[in-house]
Protein backbone atom coordinates (compact mmCIF):
# COMPACT_ATOMS: atom_id res chain seq x y z
CA UNK A 1 0.00 0.00 0.00
CA UNK A 2 2.71 2.54 0.76
CA UNK A 3 4.54 2.04 -2.56
CA UNK A 4 0.94 2.34 -4.40
CA UNK A 5 0.93 5.43 -2.48
CA UNK A 6 4.63 6.70 -3.29
CA UNK A 7 3.89 5.32 -6.83
CA UNK A 8 0.44 8.01 -7.02
CA UNK A 9 2.06 10.78 -5.37
CA UNK A 10 5.17 10.35 -7.84
CA UNK A 11 3.01 10.60 -11.00
CA UNK A 12 0.90 13.59 -9.57
CA UNK A 13 4.37 15.71 -9.12
CA UNK A 14 5.70 14.51 -12.41
CA UNK A 15 2.21 15.94 -14.25
CA UNK A 16 2.02 18.99 -12.70
CA UNK A 17 5.82 19.82 -13.91
CA UNK A 18 5.36 18.53 -17.01
CA UNK A 19 2.57 21.09 -17.05
CA UNK A 20 4.23 23.96 -15.48
CA UNK A 21 7.18 23.37 -18.12
CA UNK A 22 5.21 23.24 -21.08
CA UNK A 23 3.07 26.88 -19.81
CA UNK A 24 6.60 28.15 -20.03
CA UNK A 25 8.09 26.55 -22.51
CA UNK A 26 8.88 28.67 -26.21
CA UNK A 27 10.32 27.72 -29.65
CA UNK A 28 13.90 28.64 -30.38
CA UNK A 29 14.63 30.22 -33.36
CA UNK A 30 17.11 28.39 -35.55
CA UNK A 31 19.79 30.96 -36.38
CA UNK A 32 21.83 31.36 -40.09
CA UNK A 33 25.51 31.52 -40.97
CA UNK A 34 26.65 32.49 -44.33
CA UNK A 35 30.22 31.50 -45.51
CA UNK A 36 32.32 31.41 -48.14
CA UNK A 37 30.61 28.62 -50.18
CA UNK A 38 29.09 27.26 -47.72
CA UNK A 39 25.86 28.53 -45.54
CA UNK A 40 24.54 26.53 -42.18
CA UNK A 41 21.54 26.55 -39.93
CA UNK A 42 22.28 25.87 -36.67
CA UNK A 43 19.06 25.14 -33.59
CA UNK A 44 19.45 23.60 -30.15
CA UNK A 45 17.20 21.88 -28.02
CA UNK A 46 17.40 24.29 -25.35
CA UNK A 47 17.53 28.01 -24.88
CA UNK A 48 18.63 27.34 -20.39
CA UNK A 49 20.03 24.57 -18.99
CA UNK A 50 22.04 23.79 -15.73
CA UNK A 51 26.05 23.02 -15.57
CA UNK A 52 26.41 19.31 -16.07
CA UNK A 53 23.19 18.75 -17.96
CA UNK A 54 23.25 18.01 -22.01
CA UNK A 55 22.73 20.51 -24.96
CA UNK A 56 21.91 18.78 -28.42
CA UNK A 57 23.34 20.94 -31.48
CA UNK A 58 22.20 20.26 -35.04
CA UNK A 59 23.74 21.88 -37.92
CA UNK A 60 22.36 21.67 -41.29
CA UNK A 61 24.66 22.55 -44.42
CA UNK A 62 23.88 23.89 -48.38
CA UNK A 63 25.73 25.02 -50.54
CA UNK A 64 28.43 24.34 -53.03
CA UNK A 65 31.42 23.40 -50.33
CA UNK A 66 28.12 21.13 -48.44
CA UNK A 67 29.11 17.85 -48.94
CA UNK A 68 33.16 18.85 -47.56
CA UNK A 69 31.99 20.86 -44.05
CA UNK A 70 33.36 19.31 -40.90
CA UNK A 71 33.79 20.41 -37.60
CA UNK A 72 37.34 21.47 -36.97
CA UNK A 73 38.84 20.10 -33.54
CA UNK A 74 42.45 19.98 -32.74
CA UNK A 75 44.51 17.72 -34.10
CA UNK A 76 44.62 16.07 -30.93
CA UNK A 77 41.35 15.47 -30.27
CA UNK A 78 41.65 11.91 -32.58
CA UNK A 79 38.65 10.35 -30.83
CA UNK A 80 35.29 12.22 -29.94
CA UNK A 81 36.13 11.56 -25.94
CA UNK A 82 38.71 14.03 -26.41
CA UNK A 83 36.86 16.98 -28.41
CA UNK A 84 36.52 20.08 -26.58
CA UNK A 85 34.78 23.50 -27.60
CA UNK A 86 36.38 25.83 -25.16
CA UNK A 87 35.17 24.43 -21.51
CA UNK A 88 32.42 22.56 -23.19
CA UNK A 89 33.00 18.87 -23.70
CA UNK A 90 31.47 17.13 -26.67
CA UNK A 91 29.89 13.81 -25.66
CA UNK A 92 28.69 12.52 -28.91
CA UNK A 93 28.98 13.14 -32.58
CA UNK A 94 26.69 11.66 -35.73
CA UNK A 95 26.08 12.79 -39.12
CA UNK A 96 22.26 13.48 -40.17
CA UNK A 97 21.21 12.45 -43.53
CA UNK A 98 18.72 13.04 -45.61
CA UNK A 99 15.56 10.67 -47.20
CA UNK A 100 17.80 9.93 -49.86
CA UNK A 101 21.06 9.04 -46.98
CA UNK A 102 23.11 12.15 -48.43
CA UNK A 103 24.82 13.63 -45.32
CA UNK A 104 23.46 17.04 -44.68
CA UNK A 105 24.21 18.15 -41.24
CA UNK A 106 25.99 17.05 -38.24
CA UNK A 107 24.70 16.80 -34.53
CA UNK A 108 26.06 16.62 -31.12
CA UNK A 109 25.72 16.83 -27.89
CA UNK A 110 26.92 18.66 -25.62
CA UNK A 111 27.83 19.55 -21.75
CA UNK A 112 29.86 21.93 -19.73
CA UNK A 113 30.47 22.49 -15.62
CA UNK A 114 31.84 26.21 -16.57
CA UNK A 115 28.87 29.40 -16.05
CA UNK A 116 31.14 31.62 -17.40
CA UNK A 117 31.56 30.05 -20.94
CA UNK A 118 28.35 30.54 -22.69
CA UNK A 119 28.50 28.80 -26.34
CA UNK A 120 28.11 30.66 -29.26
CA UNK A 121 29.44 29.32 -32.23
CA UNK A 122 30.99 26.13 -33.79
CA UNK A 123 34.15 25.69 -35.64
CA UNK A 124 33.89 24.30 -39.30
CA UNK A 125 36.34 23.31 -42.15
CA UNK A 126 35.38 23.38 -45.27
CA UNK A 127 36.82 22.85 -49.20
CA UNK A 128 38.55 19.99 -51.16
CA UNK A 129 41.13 21.75 -52.89
CA UNK A 130 41.68 25.17 -50.34
CA UNK A 131 40.71 23.84 -46.92
CA UNK A 132 38.79 27.01 -45.27
CA UNK A 133 37.66 27.66 -41.73
CA UNK A 134 34.64 29.67 -39.99
CA UNK A 135 32.17 29.88 -37.24
CA UNK A 136 28.95 28.98 -37.26
CA UNK A 137 26.42 31.01 -34.64
CA UNK A 138 24.13 29.27 -32.55
CA UNK A 139 21.18 30.36 -30.70
CA UNK A 140 21.75 31.94 -27.67
CA UNK A 141 21.94 29.69 -24.87
CA UNK A 142 21.74 30.60 -20.97
CA UNK A 143 24.39 28.27 -18.26
CA UNK A 144 22.84 28.57 -14.78
CA UNK A 145 24.77 27.21 -11.93
CA UNK A 146 23.34 24.31 -9.88
CA UNK A 147 22.14 26.47 -6.79
CA UNK A 148 21.22 29.48 -8.53
CA UNK A 149 22.27 33.15 -8.22
CA UNK A 150 23.69 33.63 -4.69
CA UNK A 151 21.02 36.54 -2.54
CA UNK A 152 22.48 39.95 -2.01
CA UNK A 153 22.37 40.53 1.69
CA UNK A 154 21.52 44.41 0.97
CA UNK A 155 18.46 43.66 -0.53
CA UNK A 156 16.69 42.06 2.54
CA UNK A 157 14.40 43.79 4.57
CA UNK A 158 13.55 43.73 8.69
CA UNK A 159 10.03 44.01 7.88
CA UNK A 160 8.11 43.34 4.79
CA UNK A 161 5.82 45.93 2.81
CA UNK A 162 2.56 45.17 1.95
CA UNK A 163 1.44 42.51 -0.37
CA UNK A 164 -0.88 42.90 -3.89
CA UNK A 165 -2.83 39.43 -3.18
CA UNK A 166 -4.59 40.35 -6.32
CA UNK A 167 -1.09 40.59 -8.40
CA UNK A 168 -0.19 37.17 -7.66
CA UNK A 169 -3.69 35.36 -7.58
CA UNK A 170 -3.82 32.58 -10.50
CA UNK A 171 -6.77 32.33 -12.75
CA UNK A 172 -9.62 29.94 -11.19
CA UNK A 173 -10.10 28.37 -14.33
CA UNK A 174 -6.62 27.81 -15.10
CA UNK A 175 -6.27 26.49 -11.83
CA UNK A 176 -9.28 24.36 -11.55
CA UNK A 177 -7.93 22.67 -14.92
CA UNK A 178 -4.53 22.31 -13.90
CA UNK A 179 -6.32 20.37 -10.85
CA UNK A 180 -8.74 18.22 -13.06
CA UNK A 181 -6.11 17.15 -15.09
CA UNK A 182 -3.62 16.20 -12.40
CA UNK A 183 -5.95 14.06 -11.06
CA UNK A 184 -7.18 12.36 -14.06
CA UNK A 185 -3.97 11.54 -15.19
CA UNK A 186 -2.45 10.48 -11.51
CA UNK A 187 -5.63 7.93 -11.73
CA UNK A 188 -4.59 6.98 -15.20
CA UNK A 189 -0.89 6.20 -13.88
CA UNK A 190 -2.08 4.61 -10.44
CA UNK A 191 -4.19 2.21 -13.08
CA UNK A 192 -1.45 1.64 -14.99
CA UNK A 193 0.82 0.65 -12.41
CA UNK A 194 -1.69 -1.75 -10.45
CA UNK A 195 -2.39 -3.37 -14.12
CA UNK A 196 1.25 -3.75 -15.64
CA UNK A 197 2.91 -7.34 -16.11
CA UNK A 198 6.42 -7.46 -14.85
CA UNK A 199 9.11 -6.66 -16.92
CA UNK A 200 11.95 -9.08 -17.82
CA UNK A 201 14.96 -6.97 -17.11
CA UNK A 202 17.47 -7.33 -20.07
CA UNK A 203 21.20 -8.19 -19.24
CA UNK A 204 24.29 -6.72 -20.98
CA UNK A 205 24.97 -9.62 -22.97
CA UNK A 206 21.78 -10.43 -24.07
CA UNK A 207 21.37 -6.78 -25.38
CA UNK A 208 24.13 -6.99 -27.02
CA UNK A 209 23.84 -9.88 -28.81
CA UNK A 210 20.24 -8.47 -29.70
CA UNK A 211 21.42 -5.76 -31.45
CA UNK A 212 24.61 -7.57 -32.82
CA UNK A 213 22.13 -10.04 -34.70
CA UNK A 214 20.36 -7.08 -35.73
CA UNK A 215 23.24 -5.63 -37.27
CA UNK A 216 24.26 -8.88 -39.02
CA UNK A 217 20.73 -9.05 -41.09
CA UNK A 218 20.82 -5.08 -41.98
CA UNK A 219 24.71 -5.02 -42.79
CA UNK A 220 26.10 -1.99 -44.52
CA UNK A 221 21.99 -1.26 -45.74
CA UNK A 222 21.25 0.65 -42.82
CA UNK A 223 20.65 4.52 -43.57
CA UNK A 224 24.18 5.78 -43.64
CA UNK A 225 25.93 3.08 -44.78
CA UNK A 226 29.34 2.42 -43.76
CA UNK A 227 29.46 5.16 -41.29
CA UNK A 228 25.83 4.54 -39.25
CA UNK A 229 27.27 0.46 -39.18
CA UNK A 230 30.71 1.02 -37.26
CA UNK A 231 28.89 3.32 -35.12
CA UNK A 232 26.29 1.42 -33.80
CA UNK A 233 28.58 -1.74 -33.92
CA UNK A 234 31.28 -0.10 -31.40
CA UNK A 235 28.41 1.60 -29.38
CA UNK A 236 26.61 -1.90 -28.89
CA UNK A 237 30.65 -2.91 -27.93
CA UNK A 238 31.27 -0.02 -25.57
CA UNK A 239 28.00 -0.48 -24.13
CA UNK A 240 28.54 -4.18 -23.06
CA UNK A 241 31.70 -3.54 -21.55
CA UNK A 242 30.76 -0.66 -19.84
CA UNK A 243 27.57 -2.14 -18.25
CA UNK A 244 29.40 -5.64 -17.69
CA UNK A 245 32.74 -4.81 -16.29
CA UNK A 246 32.27 -1.64 -15.17
CA UNK A 247 34.55 0.19 -17.66
CA UNK A 248 33.85 3.78 -18.65
CA UNK A 249 34.30 2.43 -22.35
CA UNK A 250 31.92 5.07 -23.60
CA UNK A 251 33.84 7.75 -22.51
CA UNK A 252 37.10 6.52 -23.73
CA UNK A 253 39.29 6.58 -26.80
CA UNK A 254 40.59 3.37 -27.99
CA UNK A 255 43.86 3.72 -26.33
CA UNK A 256 42.21 4.53 -23.22
CA UNK A 257 40.18 1.64 -23.32
CA UNK A 258 43.06 -0.70 -24.42
CA UNK A 259 45.18 0.45 -21.55
CA UNK A 260 41.83 0.00 -18.60
CA UNK A 261 40.68 -3.07 -20.09
CA UNK A 262 44.45 -4.68 -20.08
CA UNK A 263 44.76 -3.61 -16.41
CA UNK A 264 41.18 -4.98 -15.05
CA UNK A 265 42.77 -8.29 -15.48
CA UNK A 266 39.14 -9.13 -16.93
CA UNK A 267 39.97 -9.82 -20.35
CA UNK A 268 42.95 -12.51 -21.73
CA UNK A 269 45.62 -10.72 -24.30
CA UNK A 270 44.00 -12.16 -27.38
CA UNK A 271 40.42 -10.17 -26.47
CA UNK A 272 41.69 -7.07 -26.30
CA UNK A 273 44.30 -7.37 -29.18
CA UNK A 274 40.65 -8.10 -31.40
CA UNK A 275 38.54 -5.82 -30.05
CA UNK A 276 41.70 -3.02 -30.02
CA UNK A 277 41.85 -3.92 -33.82
CA UNK A 278 37.88 -3.40 -33.95
CA UNK A 279 37.41 -0.29 -32.60
CA UNK A 280 40.53 0.87 -34.72
CA UNK A 281 38.78 0.08 -38.22
CA UNK A 282 35.87 1.82 -36.54
CA UNK A 283 37.63 5.28 -35.95
CA UNK A 284 39.22 5.05 -39.08
CA UNK A 285 35.69 4.56 -40.57
CA UNK A 286 33.83 7.29 -38.65
CA UNK A 287 36.69 10.02 -38.44
CA UNK A 288 39.07 9.62 -41.61
CA UNK A 289 36.13 8.44 -43.90
CA UNK A 290 37.58 5.13 -44.83
CA UNK A 291 35.29 2.15 -46.35
CA UNK A 292 34.48 -1.39 -46.10
CA UNK A 293 32.89 -4.39 -48.10
CA UNK A 294 29.29 -6.31 -46.32
CA UNK A 295 32.09 -9.47 -46.44
CA UNK A 296 34.23 -7.06 -43.99
CA UNK A 297 31.57 -6.19 -42.14
CA UNK A 298 29.89 -9.43 -41.18
CA UNK A 299 33.06 -10.47 -39.89
CA UNK A 300 33.54 -7.90 -37.42
CA UNK A 301 30.26 -8.46 -36.02
CA UNK A 302 31.01 -11.98 -35.94
CA UNK A 303 34.40 -11.55 -33.98
CA UNK A 304 32.19 -8.91 -31.34
CA UNK A 305 29.60 -11.49 -31.23
CA UNK A 306 32.36 -14.05 -29.83
CA UNK A 307 33.85 -11.36 -27.80
CA UNK A 308 30.46 -11.04 -25.55
CA UNK A 309 29.97 -14.97 -25.79
CA UNK A 310 33.60 -15.21 -24.16
CA UNK A 311 33.07 -12.96 -21.50
CA UNK A 312 28.97 -13.15 -20.85
CA UNK A 313 28.69 -14.82 -17.21
CA UNK A 314 29.22 -18.35 -17.09
CA UNK A 315 25.75 -19.38 -16.19
CA UNK A 316 24.57 -17.69 -18.95
CA UNK A 317 26.81 -18.97 -21.46
CA UNK A 318 25.36 -22.13 -20.26
CA UNK A 319 22.01 -21.41 -20.98
CA UNK A 320 22.91 -20.29 -24.46
CA UNK A 321 24.41 -23.41 -25.48
CA UNK A 322 21.88 -25.26 -24.35
CA UNK A 323 19.97 -23.18 -25.89
CA UNK A 324 21.79 -23.93 -29.60
CA UNK A 325 21.14 -27.43 -29.15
Amino acid sequence: MRCMLSRFLGALLACMVAVAARAQSTPIAPVSTALDGLDVIASVSRDALEVGETLDIRLLFSGDAASSARLAFPESASDQATMKLGEWDVLAVKPVFDAKGVRVGVELQVSTFDVSTPLKSIPLTWGTTTPMEGNANLPTVTVQSLVGEEADPASFRDIAGAMDVGAARFSNTALVVSIVVAILAAIAALAFFLRRKPVKIELPHERALRELELLAREGLAIPGGCHAFYIALTDTVRSYVSARFVIGATRQTTREFTTHARASGSFNDAQVDRLTALLRLADYVKFAGAQTDSTRAREDVAAARAFVAETMPRAATAETQERAR
